[in-house]
């Protein structure tokens, strides 16, 4: 026997560690991305569900979840749009841009935190909060 039990949404928070990124997830009870208070240091968030089932194996109840479902758009928060023609004129991006290329992406951004990121088609680009 599987029974759903609920669905819950989460925002994930995005955080530059160097070359890496750290992140925080928070339990939200809605996609309201123009009030989300976003924690000092992130530089974007999505949103994600997760549906919460009851199982029962061997009849015992077990409590299971899925993985992230229904992934927002990644909103990027008071970062500045660069255009690949942008960037042909910082000599710096060169490897940026070569992997831009490749992968057919044609802006980026520079985050609050200073990291330069591919911008993708389904990205937005929102003022600072």
């Amino acid at each position: 026997m599987l029974k759903k039990t609920t669905t819950k949404t989460f925002v994930q928070f995005l955080f530059s560690a160097g070359k890496s990124t750290r992140s925080e997830v928070q339990e939200v009870f809605s996609r309201d991305y123009l009030n989300q208070q976003v924690p000092a240091g992130a530089f974007a968030f999505y949103y994600f569900d997760v549906d919460y089932y009851v199982i029962l194996i061997n009849n015992k109840f077990s409590d299971s979840t899925t993985i992230k479902l229904n992934h927002s758009a990644l909103y990027y928060v008071g970062a500045r749009v660069y255009s690949y023609f942008e960037l042909k004129k910082m000599p710096e991006y060169l490897g940026l841009l070569k992997k831009m290329q490749f992968l057919g992406i044609k802006r980026a951004v520079r985050t609050r935190a200073g990291d330069m990121r591919y911008l993708h088609d389904d990205d937005i680009v929102l003022p600072s909060i």
